[in-house]
């Protein structure tokens, strides 16, 4: 499964959800994609971001699998909180986690590449995938 894994499915569009299941600003889908699990947020712009369900402290997660629309995400630990794009945007008690603060590393979360292909979002962690196409049109 690992070489399956490494060898075939890191390289191509997997799954991650549809489009119309997160139709307004904050409308999220939490699924699992190998053995990451991915947030993948509708923005106030329209635009669709992803990035890894995880707090960049102590990794916990910071939604349950499944549909949801939120304003922030935060984790249930520290209480560290991200805006809808993943970045982090607050840390209670900075002072605290003076290795961890923004500035040093940890103040942007690791985007997914996301591609909307009619309704269908596909995801990939390599930003090196061909990108997709519609049916109607000449592959690159």
């Amino acid at each position: 499964m690992k070489l399956e894994w490494e060898r075939v499915w890191t390289k191509v569009w997997l799954l991650g959800g549809r489009s119309d299941d997160i139709k307004e600003p904050g409308d999220y889908i939490c699924t699992d994609i190998g053995k990451e699990s991915v947030l993948i947020v509708r923005q106030a712009d329209g635009s669709i971001r992803a990035f890894p369900n995880l707090c960049l402290h102590r990794g916990n997660r910071l939604r349950p699998e499944g549909l949801g629309n939120a304003e922030k995400f935060q984790c249930m630990y520290h209480h560290w909180t991200y805006g809808l794009d993943g970045r982090l945007d607050h840390i209670p008690d900075l002072c605290t986690f003076p290795r961890a603060g923004p500035g040093n590393g940890a103040d942007g979360a690791a985007l997914c590449r996301m591609e909307q292909l009619c309704l269908v979002l596909a995801g990939s962690r390599r930003r090196t995938v061909r990108g997709l196409h519609r049916p109607s049109e000449a592959a690159p």
